[in-house]
């Protein structure tokens, strides 16, 4: 495997895990709320964060992480996931982006998302 196979293989994994964990509702309430979970990374605003932005997506198609199909994707539901924002104002209050109904669409889109980029990939 090449140096560039692998790079393709780890941007994949990140950007499609990202998605995954969006859509996984059960997996955030179990580590958003958990409160001896001090890893910065089980949160709302690093789901967000880790998410890849328009930019990278492109790059991504230029490099051949991703299909023009997958990046059009990804990035449909990118605009849906930027234009959430906390029912309180408050990037860390879990229990209230969680109750959220606006949140609950987020993460039901994700799972529709996933599902289009799975059909691809078979």
């Amino acid at each position: 495997m090449t140096d560039a196979d692998e790079t393709r293989g780890r941007m994949r994994a990140i950007w499609f895990d990202a998605l995954r964990a969006i859509a996984d509702f059960e997996l955030q309430r179990e580590r958003w709320l958990d409160r001896t979970n001090t890893n910065p990374a089980w949160s709302y605003i690093e789901f967000v964060c880790k998410y890849p932005d328009p930019a990278q997506l492109r790059d991504g198609v230029q490099k051949g992480y991703v299909s023009p199909d997958e990046a059009t994707i990804l990035q449909d539901f990118g605009e849906t996931l930027i234009a959430h924002r906390s029912p309180t104002g408050n990037d860390r209050d879990h229990e209230a982006i969680l109750s959220d109904p606006a949140w609950q669409e987020v993460v039901r889109a994700a799972g529709i998302a996933l599902q289009r980029v799975e059909a691809l990939q078979c």
